[in-house]
């Protein structure tokens, strides 16, 4: 009886709904709101996408700057150790000169 009321000109807006049309709309709402969360999860899957790359990008940068530094650093560490070698011979030389002067007055 549901159908006649639901295919006649003048149907009950406020009669049941056919079983099968309330599962059509449920099925049809469930898949709307499926693909709304689907769509929402690509765009969240795409923006963190974007951040891992810019964050790798940072990261390559950071590493390079970091071995650059390291780079400067050891040099300067071998650059110390022969200055410190320099003014050790200078001090002896010196130490020398001082014992030849008051050897000979």
């Amino acid at each position: 009886m549901s159908e006649e009321n639901t295919k006649s000109l003048n149907a009950d807006s406020t009669a049941p709904l056919p079983f099968e049309e309330f599962v059509r709309q449920q099925l049809a709402l469930l898949f709307k709101q499926q693909a709304e969360s689907r769509e929402e999860m690509v765009e969240r899957f795409v923006q963190l996408s974007r951040q891992i790359q810019e964050g790798s990008l940072r990261t390559s940068a950071v590493e390079a700057g970091n071995a650059r530094i390291e780079k400067k650093l050891n040099n300067l560490d071998f650059k110390l150790d022969m200055f410190i070698e320099e003014q050790i011979q200078m001090k002896r030389e010196f130490h020398r000169f001082q014992e030849s002067m008051a050897v000979n007055p």
